[in-house]
């Protein structure tokens, strides 16, 4: 355990105890310890309640209580410490609301995630002017996520995946510029994505998915650099997937990953053949028609690719046998005509295979039975 004669080291500055094998309850008495600016109990087996003799280390800019195993509220005495510079209390089984944030005005970092915290997101912490980086994923936050968000901080990272949040995405998200990370998945977030998300420049990874998101996407979404994770499957999204010229062609060269299954786009299936990095592409579950483009054949990076249950006509372009990294391909329930390319049984890796329910003719090529990779092949 902490001693508690701890407390007595009133010019202590810095403890730093994380990644031990601490057990029982923080000593109350640590709340002695005025001019610590730094206190890190990390990685512990720490339980119990945060003390809220906490609220005096008025010199406090770090606490970080992470991983541990404390329960009971958070105390409101913690969020009027004003030298605040980042808190993480998160991956605990702390419960009650958030404290009313409002005097963390130096506050660059809150970390609350993987909690049992309830209530909603206070207005306030919009008006955090140094706020960078919320992650309140994994509670049970209900309500909706403050429309200025954004507005007023500058927020690199936002992540409130994961609980009961319900209403808009906030239109200010990227007012800073700097956003790159915004993960707002498993929610009930509805309405639009924000025109203003197809501006954001800054973006990198975006996890939208499992909402009820209507709507197309915004003007701009689809020529946005940096994405490298795009995941908006499991909503309400229609339209097609044309850029901004109506063709179709999307210009994202970094994305790795493109998840847009289980929504109701329709149209042409998006040219990528500039994302030459992409490994894993799911359409699925859409009401795409047309043919499958040739380009995708390009994509040397490729492992996985969904297209099935959607309506997808002509035939299997022999190019797709020219992604040789590809271990997954599913064009099933759809309505492809033709012969099945013999060169789907060169390739490499390729392990499951499903082309069913389409209207193939012709023999299947004998090399498919063959191949030393395959485990699961559906034809019927």
């Amino acid at each position: 355990e902490i001693p508690s004669r701890l407390g007595n080291l009133r010019k202590l500055k810095w403890v730093y105890l994380g990644y031990n094998k601490l057990s029982g309850k923080i000593p109350s008495g640590m709340g002695m310890l005025k001019s610590l600016s730094h206190l890190d109990l990390v990685y512990n087996n720490l339980s119990g309640p945060i003390p809220s003799s906490f609220g005096n280390l008025t010199n406090l800019q770090y606490l970080f209580l992470y991983q541990n195993k404390l329960t009971g509220s958070i105390p409101p005495s913690i969020f009027s410490l004003q030298n605040l510079i980042s808190l993480d209390l998160s991956d605990n089984s702390l419960s009650g609301e958030i404290p009313e944030v409002a005097h963390l005005k130096k506050l660059q970092v809150l970390h609350l995630f993987s909690n049992n915290l309830t209530g909603k997101i206070s207005d306030s912490i919009s008006s955090l002017p140094n706020l960078q980086v919320l992650q309140l994923w994994a509670n049970n936050l209900v309500g909706e996520i403050p429309q200025e968000l954004g507005k007023h901080n500058n927020l690199t990272i936002v992540d409130l995946s994961t609980n009961s949040l319900s209403g808009k995405i906030p239109k200010s998200l990227c007012n800073s510029g700097h956003l790159f990370k915004l993960i707002l998945f498993s929610n009930s977030l509805e309405g639009e994505i924000p025109s203003s998300l197809g501006n954001c420049n800054s973006l990198k990874r975006i996890r939208l998915q499992n909402n009820s998101l209507s709507g197309g996407l915004p003007k701009g979404f689809t020529k946005l650099k940096n994405v490298y994770f795009l995941d908006l499957s499991g909503n309400n999204l229609s339209g097609k997937l044309e850029d901004d010229d109506g063709d179709g062609f999307w210009e994202m060269p970094t994305l790795q990953m493109l998840n847009l299954a289980k929504n109701k786009f329709v149209g042409n299936l998006p040219d990528l053949s500039r994302s030459v990095l992409l490994e894993n592409l799911d359409l699925s579950e859409n009401d795409f028609s047309g043919m499958i483009p040739k380009s995708y054949g390009r994509l040397s990076q490729l492992m996985d690719l969904k297209l099935g249950r959607n309506e997808i006509s002509g035939s299997i372009p022999e190019e797709l046998a020219s992604c040789k990294k590809l271990v997954s391909l599913d064009l099933s329930h759809n309505r492809l005509t033709g012969p099945i390319p013999r060169g789907l049984g060169q390739m490499p890796v390729l392990g499951q295979l499903d082309l069913s329910d389409n209207q193939l003719t012709g023999e299947i090529p004998e090399n498919l039975g063959a191949a030393d990779s395959l485990v699961e092949v559906n034809i019927s």
